[in-house]
């Protein structure tokens, strides 16, 4: 539910530090967990072809 708020914050503010804080929670936050995601869906889809 953060995500979504993230992303409804994001897309309706004009507000540099809206913005800016907005850039940090994506860069500290949600890039990890993008990056776990992925991991783990790269190692299923490996397991699928093996």
């Amino acid at each position: 539910m953060e995500t979504i708020k993230s992303r409804n914050r994001s897309s309706h503010t004009d507000d540099e530090n809206t913005a800016k804080q907005l850039i940090a929670t994506i860069s500290t936050r949600y890039m990890t967990l993008f990056d776990e995601f992925q991991t783990r869906m790269q190692g299923l889809a490996d397991r699928a072809v093996a």
